[in-house]
């Protein structure tokens, strides 16, 4: 599940979607020159310009690949702040030296040196500006060494895109044909009644905004309902970035059907709209001093404007809707306090000190569990026996400056259980190796005949990457031998540590076209020689002469449910086997990650989780919700609760608003929605993507006592 996760991934991560809560942006300005700002106190994305204060915490957390400016405030004749010197330049250029490799499995590449890279400190007073990708150099050109300018808050704005087609089809949109609603990569579309349709039908990896006599009314992720007085804008990869950017609640939008222009406006109304929603919106155990409070605001922004200084009003507003915010994370309901609240980590840490940090800093934002990443890109986390025996490197995953006699798996569990926290070791079952980081990985190095095959790559001689999942390796479900080995590898993991769970991801075949995308059959996968065998054998045909019309395609596709059904089913019976055993490890929990979308998990992935659940082999699914939708999180829920057969099941809500740079109110909506549609608890994706202010949000939301209550 890391990082990309499937091809949809390969696209979104190429832009760093932001959903910001207020209209407001910056821009540098200086002699001849002005640069718009990408956002603030936000992660920093692909070909991004973040400014940073020190509101985001103590540095900027972000990596070594981009260039960072401290500057420091200048007082000008007027004694304002807004002016800066800057200070020092740390760029990645300074810091990178070539690695070469004999390795064919390993691609050439650069090595970052440990020291000068990324993650400048930020004193208060101070700004660090921080570019990545193409605003890197752009940055450099403009800011020298002791060069002086402007930071300027804008308020309002205009800006105008082109948009791709307006009711879109096949016929007028056939580069998209294939894909829901019509909408392909980087295409931003507009939807009204003529569409034919009540809701877009798009799918999650995207941006809408709903737009009624003008005028921004509500924001989501996908599949909106179409007003009768108005529209819906559907923005995706680039597009999608400008609607979330430049189209906030209460914008101003016009559409030219004949020249295909979008234009929107930010103006006083968008403020006083995103204020007035957010009344609306507020927490049932919002205290009235601060609704009051923001009401007053309201009016006295409105003097302010009527009184030409529209700019004062705007920034009335924007405080009265940061000080709403800061009530609602003092005031939103909560889950239990038994709830599992996790968060995904893949574990960097090279020293006991360094695990005590993370985990204390989880610890203060309420989290009371971590799922570990335990075995990923084909490594464990641990020096595995079950390795050694298997002829492979008993060398773990290898961290940057962990020492050799480490064992980090030791650390997290003893540091975690010390704390009263729990610790799940997250497995990436099937998933292989990374062709852009360890090439074919240690599993299939050593086995090539474990991979999985996709259809199209039938008779290479060695392991093929997929191509929709950022080049991943991956294994054969439907080889006895990967079953094993899989089995024995969780064995020696509970065995050998005190971990609270196991959770089963990557538990599937890997990603393909859709069904309709005339290279379906070519992206499929399970064509390995053992699979083709042991098919043929059990149906009497091979299913290289299969196609989606034959009878057979469906026993085809449940001969491959079964193998990852069968993984299921054998990890299953062992822990609960283990745990009747074992009465101290009773508790043990076994779960996996899943794809809430029933048909696709079973079309796609042949991941048959409801039928995992109502057998009763896992004790809890985490699905991901991979979107920065609020809605669509709690529909996610009851999709899962249905599908397993009985509401009561544990459903555990992967939210992913992190991950796409939302801002951490719109977490915090996204866990409420959770939340009320019954989730049992939840886990967040993931731990790289929590900043600062979500972390200290967690904080106020789960650990302090609400002001209305005792």
């Amino acid at each position: 599940m890391r990082r990309l996760l499937f091809h949809f991934f390969v696209i979104l991560s190429l832009y760093g979607l932001a959903t910001p809560a207020l209209a407001e942006s910056y821009l540098l300005k200086g002699t001849g020159w002005q640069l718009p700002l990408d956002g603030k106190n936000v992660p920093r994305g692909n070909n991004q310009l973040i400014l940073y204060t020190a509101d985001y915490g103590t540095s900027t957390k972000t990596n070594a690949w981009g260039v960072e400016i401290l500057a420091l405030p200048v007082a000008d004749a007027t004694g304002a702040g807004n002016d800066y010197k800057v200070q020092n330049i740390r760029s990645v250029w300074d810091c990178v030296k070539p690695v070469s490799t004999t390795a064919s499995t390993t691609p050439a590449s650069t090595e970052v040196a440990s020291q000068g890279c990324g993650n400048l400190p930020l004193p208060a007073g101070a700004i660090v500006l921080s570019a990545s990708g193409s605003k890197r150099k752009l940055l450099m050109d403009l800011l020298k060494p002791s060069v002086e300018f402007e930071l300027m808050m804008q308020f309002f704005d205009t800006a105008s895109t082109p948009f791709s087609v307006m009711n879109p089809s096949a016929e007028n949109n056939p580069t998209a044909a294939t894909f829901p609603g019509f909408r392909g990569a980087n295409q931003l579309l507009v939807y009204n009644k003529k569409y034919g349709k009540k809701t877009t039908g798009t799918n999650e990896f995207g941006y809408e905004v709903t737009v009624s006599k003008n005028r921004v009314t509500a924001t989501e992720g996908s599949n909106s309902k179409i007003p009768s007085n108005g529209f819906v804008l559907s923005g995706h990869g680039a597009q999608r970035d400008w609607l979330a950017k430049n189209a906030p609640l209460g914008a101003l939008v016009s559409v030219e059907e004949a020249s295909l222009k979008l234009t929107s406006t930010i103006d006083f109304e968008t403020y006083e709209r995103q204020l007035k929603q957010k009344l609306k919106t507020l927490p049932k155990a919002t205290p009235k001093q601060d609704k009051q409070r923001a009401k007053n605001a309201l009016k006295e922004a409105q003097k302010f404007y009527h009184a030409k200084q529209p700019e004062t009003a705007a920034s009335v507003l924007i405080e009265a809707i940061k000080q709403l915010e800061a009530s609602q994370w003092k005031n939103q309901a909560r889950f239990p306090a038994t709830a599992i609240k996790a968060t995904w980590h893949r574990p960097m840490e090279n020293s006991r000190q360094a695990v005590q940090a993370t985990l204390d800093s989880f610890q203060r934002a309420g989290l009371n569990t971590v799922f570990l990443e335990t075995f990923f890109h084909g490594y464990p986390l641990f020096p595995s026996t079950t390795f050694a025996k298997y002829g492979l490197p008993a060398t773990q995953y290898p961290i940057k400056g962990l020492p050799s006699t480490a064992n980090p798996m030791l650390w997290w569990v003893e540091e975690a259980h010390l704390r009263g926290m729990k610790v799940h070791a997250w497995m990436e079952v099937f998933y292989a190796g990374n062709q852009a980081i360890e090439g074919v990985g240690p599993i299939l190095s050593k086995y090539p005949q474990w991979a999985n095959v996709r259809r199209d790559a039938v008779g290479a001689k060695t392991p093929m990457p997929s191509t929709l999942e950022a080049g991943y390796y991956f294994l054969d479900p439907a080889n006895p031998e990967v079953q094993k080995f899989i089995l024995a590898l969780t064995q020696e993991l509970v065995t050998t540590y005190a971990v609270d769970g196991v959770q089963l991801d990557y538990i599937r075949y890997p990603a393909t076209n859709s069904i309709e995308h005339p290279q379906f059959v070519e992206s499929t996968w399970g064509y390995s020689p053992t699979a083709i065998v042991a098919f043929q054998a059990q149906s009497g045909v091979s299913p290289l002469a299969l196609t989606p019309t034959d009878p057979q395609w469906e026993s085809w596709k449940q001969f491959k449910q079964d193998q990852v059904n069968t993984m299921v089913s054998t990890v299953s019976t062992w822990v609960k086997g283990y745990k009747q055993t074992h009465p101290e490890r009773a508790n043990l929990l076994l779960s996996a990650a899943i794809f809430p979308d029933v048909k696709a998990a079973l079309t796609y992935k042949h991941q048959n989780w409801g039928y995992w659940a109502a057998e009763g082999w896992v004790d809890f699914l985490a699905h991901m919700s991979l979107t920065a939708s609020v809605n669509a999180v709690g529909q996610d829920v009851k999709t899962v609760k249905n599908a397993a057969l009985r509401q009561s099941f544990p459903v555990i809500s992967g939210v992913f608003s992190p991950f796409f740079g939302a801002t951490p109110i719109r977490t915090l909506e996204q866990l409420e929605s959770a939340r009320k549609a019954g989730s049992n608890g939840y886990a967040l994706f993931d731990s790289a993507h929590l900043s600062p202010p979500l972390l200290e949000g967690l904080h106020v939301w789960q650990t302090e006592i609400p002001e209305n209550q005792p």
